[in-house]
């Protein structure tokens, strides 16, 4: 396995270095993608400027990380949050849980990833932690095509699972949508080109953001999960003050419905360490 070296912590906010998101992370390939704001809402900056400075988190978001077995689902949860990368493949039980601390514009913020089984006999199981999450990533293997056909039920199902069955026309946002190619390292130019074309098509149809990734090299990984953590936040402030979340739900016919659950607000205890679960058919 290969593992990057430690990341420096910052002693104010509590967290590494690579978890400050100080300015707005913006789409790898823009033309790929459905959110358009260039920068943080000037409501989300000024919110952001009353809590600096805090040490407990303002608000926790919840991330699924759906598709077909063996894309590296777990590879690029593994690399985000452990920075490290394993060559020996095993097959997720249920579900994994992680928590990652982060600060966004100097306010700690907590972003829970849902790494879900892609076995077609825990798909109930998996299915069930898929309410209330505010970014779906459905991941494929860009060396495999056939798994990006199967990404599109894979993100239809978590977010209409994701509002639930009480959701009004004004409760909150729909899920920020991402549909990550895996594997980048292992096709060459022409391959890769052609999945991209394949991917960014499915994308727009589905209203989700395509980011091409490597779990093996770490490229787009880190940039990727600032990315969902940075638009599930800018959502969630701008719901709470009343200036629209929703309207970012991407016009498409990705399933998408609107979040019923408010992101949760308040503290949790100063300097809590990442967490790590899993749940499986066996507990």
């Amino acid at each position: 396995s290969y593992a990057c070296p430690n990341m420096q912590v910052d002693q104010n906010l509590l967290v590494e270095s690579d978890r400050i998101i100080s300015s707005y992370p913006l789409p790898q390939l823009a033309e790929f993608t459905p959110y358009k704001d260039a920068d943080f809402h000037p409501v989300v900056k000024s919110t952001c400027a009353t809590r600096r400075g805090s040490t407990t988190s303002f608000k926790t978001c919840k991330c699924v990380v759906v598709g077909e077995v063996a894309v590296g689902k777990t590879s690029l949860v593994n690399r985000f949050c452990h920075k490290t990368f394993q060559r020996d493949y095993k097959a997720t039980i249920g579900v994994d849980f992680e928590v990652e601390k982060l600060a966004v514009l100097g306010v700690p913020f907590r972003l829970q990833i849902w790494d879900t089984a892609g076995q077609e006999r825990f798909r109930s199981i998996g299915s069930a932690y898929y309410r209330g999450a505010h970014a779906v990533i459905a991941a494929f293997d860009l060396s495999d095509l056939a798994t990006l056909d199967r990404a599109v039920q894979w993100t239809q199902d978590a977010c209409q699972t994701a509002g639930g069955e009480s959701v009004s026309a004004t409760s909150g946002a729909c899920p920020v949508k991402f549909l990550v190619g895996t594997k980048r390292d292992s096709i060459g130019d022409t391959k890769y080109r052609t999945a991209v074309a394949a991917a960014s098509a499915v994308a727009a149809r589905l209203g989700s953001e395509f980011w091409p990734t490597s779990a093996l090299t770490g490229e787009g990984v880190v940039e990727l999960f600032h990315r969902a953590a940075a638009l599930a936040f800018q959502v969630a402030v701008l719901r709470d003050s009343g200036e629209g979340g929703a309207a970012a739900c991407a016009n498409s016919d990705g399933g998408g419905q609107k979040v019923a659950s408010a992101i949760q607000l308040g503290p949790s205890p100063a300097g809590q360490p990442a967490r790590k679960s899993s749940v499986n058919c066996c507990n």
